[in-house]
């Protein structure tokens, strides 16, 4: 199943990752690494080349001082700069390369040939130009294979050689290079007898990874998956036959008709497909559909145009206007969206759209507003531009350009990278962890590596760029996760990667260096190894799903624990097929029988109570999120849910569940509603004998808001609790007149929590004994308190159990507030109370009567005494 065609096609799309297990060296095998030594030429330089400005600098080989190559063993070799014949090694290194000439105006990159070149190469302005100065240093040389006819400049803020093979024609006092201000004239190495550049394989090499990479379906070296998508003669016929401002979206692409401004019919592309267009003969413009710039630099797009022979180049646009361009080319009309033109930007960061052109004899780019962007690939065709600029590289067999080649390079970086997984399987789409990389080992010439930082993609994959490594020697990082994402068990293991950093066998100024891994280690002295047991896979976390058990009253306020109950709960899986899944080479196929996964699985029984704290996590080997194995012959991936089941759910309680759907990350959490009950306040007298009162009224409050009464409304004599009602004041006969002898209060359906009672009317009579009670209302345990004008309950306040009963239907709850008869002195003709205060009074007087009937007595007794 796994051919040798689908190895190297992945092979050329992660062209410039470094695998865990493999090395990437420039140097050739069997030579060594090259001793030079340089210097300057000095006060009599060698004017055997040309001649030189004052203040000049020129590098020279102390045993050559004619500048040529030095001889079979010394002789630089394609490579030497990190160059090579893979179609996106070239698409990332050079502006134009030609496997016979190149004759054009002005191109920023660099320019191979194997013909003769006659053009200005560049990525500086010279002073007093037009154009603002830009800068784009070269990392490779520049090759001419014919004869070099560069009449005015060719300009690289980098110090690299320039390799011509042919005759030198021209001012050569105008061949310079630039370096940090210092100015390297006419370097350059010829040899009539060596070719720097072998064209022919470098032909033979591409043509042939056409063909693979045309049908290629998989992942991209950015993570995306890449589908193949073909756009048949018979959907152009379909697009002619679109009205004016008609459309036909498609998967991938939209098929319209503007009619307008020389611009009938066009093809929408959007980016992260790999299309194959039948013919563009009668399609005038193509737009590249995207909804922001990351996109065109960091998805990787390829567009196969299958015509043969000669034909014209559509106009390529862009779906947004933003910094690439904002210039309208398409007004938009009917269903037609507007589209944009591409500006003309001497050097761009990166931009990853490739055009295929393996049939192709000539293309004809119109240039101005049909300008070519992207990567142009047409090995056997001559590619001919008019005016205006085109912008990425251009791989054909011979190019005649009256535009300026810009420098748009395809984003391929020098990559280290590893895999995560969750559960020993690829993460799901949303799973995504941090990982950081920091450096704690370099050698003392080599300056400051920043800290950096990246997230897997969705296939696992964790990359980091080490395109910075400049100095030769040995390089130790650490590698930690970043505790992001904690829905998961973090994964403290630390390991550290060495690497071995080479330069190539040229030391000239401004080579590039390979790093190449040298392993994986447990210690910071990467001293002891650790085993990858033969895969990428550094890091895997187990998904940390936890069950949790609440309880609630009917209003979502969480219970007192005393009045939970131990539950059992079932997790269960459930497969579903992933019709999408595409294998490709690599793929892992695991070892599993699906019949036992297909159906929904009891995985785990689980009890919940107060020992584990009502709760419980989940781990282990059988909560994977998908599984690819092979079933009717076929491979296969299947994505897993989990969700979980409260059995026993209590007569008294409705059962619900949150983040249940089927997401294994986070927390299930098991929720049990408890109902609402049914409360019955007596109203009574305090000197018993079964004494009901009525004429009381109350406003109920919960205890956390006093400021708001509860609402009800009035049912067949029961206060019924509506957050809409319109009655706060509750009378105890349960209706209006307040005269109801039996003295009851009736509420229903109150959520269970926690409340305080407020008596605002006293029957007539009697007195408030306690104006607030606190009122906690439970399905299993509920009290009072009585606390007199205080509106908190406390510790010294006597907590009085309610009577509970529970039927079918609903819990009823019942508790008598008693009030004591007021005192008072009776009057004649009164009530009671005023004849006892008359009585009183007149016992009062009738002993002052006596009294004063007593003193006159005594007083005359006195006398009589006296008198004999």
């Amino acid at each position: 199943m796994k051919s040798n065609k689908m190895k190297r096609i992945l092979v050329a799309i992660l062209c410039m990752v470094v695998m865990l297990s493999g090395s990437i060296s420039v140097l050739a095998e069997g030579k060594g690494e090259i001793a030079r030594t340089y210097n300057y030429d000095g006060e009599n330089p060698d004017l055997s080349l040309g001649i030189y400005p004052e203040g000049y600098k020129i590098w020279r080989d102390e045993t050559n001082r004619d500048h040529s190559n030095e001889g079979e063993l010394n002789r630089y070799t394609f490579g030497d700069f990190g160059e090579s014949y893979d179609i996106f090694n070239i698409l990332a290194k050079y502006n134009a390369f030609t496997f016979d000439s190149y004759v054009g105006t002005h191109i920023v990159g660099p320019v191979a040939a194997g013909g003769k070149v006659k053009v200005s190469i560049g990525g500086t302005t010279p002073k007093g130009g037009t154009t603002p100065n830009v800068v784009y240093p070269h990392t490779v040389p520049c090759y001419i294979g014919g004869n070099a006819e560069n009449g005015e400049t060719i300009k690289t803020e980098s110090n690299m050689p320039l390799f011509i093979n042919g005759n030198i024609e021209g001012n050569q006092k105008k061949r310079y290079m630039e370096e940090s201000g210092n100015m390297y004239y006419n370097y350059y190495y010829t040899n009539d007898n060596y070719k720097y550049i072998d064209m022919e394989v470098a032909k033979a090499k591409i043509t042939q990874q056409i063909q693979e990479l045309k049908d290629f379906q998989g992942i991209d070296v950015t993570g995306h998956y890449m589908k193949k998508i073909a756009i048949t003669d018979k959907d152009i016929e379909e697009m002619k036959s679109l009205p004016k401002g008609g459309v036909v979206e498609k998967e991938g692409y939209t098929l319209e008709y503007y009619g307008g401004e020389g611009f009938n019919y066009g093809i929408r592309l959007k980016l992260g497909y790999n299309f194959e267009i039948s013919s563009v003969k009668d399609i005038n413009y193509i737009i590249y559909d995207y909804e922001n710039l990351n996109e065109v630099g960091n998805i990787t797009t390829f567009i196969s145009i299958l015509d043969a022979g000669e034909f014209n180049m559509p106009a390529i646009f862009k779906s947004v206007s933003d910094k690439l361009g904002d210039d309208l080319a398409i007004n938009g009309e009917g269903n037609i969206k507007p589209a944009y033109q591409f500006d003309s930007i001497e050097v761009e960061e990166a931009f990853n759209i490739v055009g295929f052109f393996p049939n192709a004899t000539k293309i004809d780019v119109v240039g101005g507003l049909k300008k070519y962007v992207g990567h142009l690939v047409a090995p056997k065709a001559h590619v001919q531009i008019g005016t205006g600029d085109y912008n990425g590289t251009m791989i054909a067999n011979s190019i005649t350009s009256g535009a300026e080649g810009h420098m748009w390079p395809f984003n391929v970086k020098s990559l280290f990278g590893f895999r995560k997984t969750v559960n020993g399987s690829i993460p799901n789409e949303n799973e995504v962890f941090k990982f950081k990389i920091e450096n704690i080992s370099k050698p003392e010439t080599a300056g400051n590596i920043p800290i950096q930082y990246a997230e897997n993609t969705p296939n696992g994959l964790v990359t980091f760029d080490l395109s910075g490594l400049t100095e030769r020697g040995e390089y130790i990082f650490k590698i930690s996760e970043e505790y992001t994402n904690t829905q998961y068990i973090k994964n403290d293991n630390v390991y550290y990667a060495k690497f071995n950093v080479l330069p190539s066998t040229s030391t000239v100024g401004g080579v590039n260096m390979s790093a190449k891994l040298e392993g994986f280690y447990d210690d910071k002295e990467c001293t002891i190894k650790h085993d990858m047991n033969g895969s990428d896979v550094l890091y895997n976390n187990f998904r940390d799903l936890k069950v949790q058990k609440k309880w609630t009253d009917t209003e979502g306020n969480e219970l007192d624990k005393q009045y939970w109950k131990p539950v059992s709960v079932e997790i269960h899986r459930k497969a579903t097929k992933d019709e999408a899944f595409q294998p490709t080479e690599g793929t892992v196929v695991d070892n599993v029988d699906i019949n036992d996964l297909k159906n929904n699985t009891l995985v785990e029984k689980v009890t919940l109570n107060e020992e584990n704290d009502w709760k419980q996590t989940l781990i282990g080997n059988q909560y994977f999120s998908s599984k690819i194995l092979e079933e009717d012959g076929k491979i296969v991936k299947y994505d897993f849910t989990y969700y979980a089941k409260e059995i026993d759910v209590p007569s008294n309680a409705t059962v619900s569940y949150e983040n249940n759907n089927g997401i294994i990350l986070g927390c299930i959490t098991v929720k049990n509603q408890v109902d609402s009950v049914d409360l019955t306040i007596q109203k009574k007298s305090s000197t018993g004998n079964n004494d009901y009162l009525s004429g009381a009224e109350f406003k109920l409050f919960k205890s956390s808001d006093l400021n708001a009464p509860l609402k009800f409304t009035l049912n067949n004599g029961y206060y019924v609790f509506n957050e809409n009602g319109d009655k706060e004041t509750l009378l105890t006969d349960g209706s209006e007149t307040g005269k109801d002898s039996v003295g009851l209060l009736k509420i229903k359906d109150l959520p269970i929590g926690d409340y305080v009672i407020q008596e605002t009317k006293n029957p007539e009579g009697f007195v408030i004994n306690s104006e607030f009670i606190f009122i906690h209302v439970d399905s299993n345990g509920s009290y009072y308190q009585l606390m007199g004008n205080e509106k908190v309950p406390n510790d010294s306040m006597e907590k009085v159990n309610i009577n509970h009963t529970s039927t079918d239907s609903s819990i009823q709850l019942e508790f008598a507030i008693e009030n004591t008869p007021k005192i008072d002195v009776p009057e004649t003709g009164g009530t009671p109370n005023d004849r006892y205060k008359k009585m009183g009074f007149l016992l009062t007087c009738l002993g002052l009567v006596m009294l004063t009937v007593y003193e006159i007595k005594c007083k005359n007794n006195r006398k009589k005494v006296c008198f004999k």
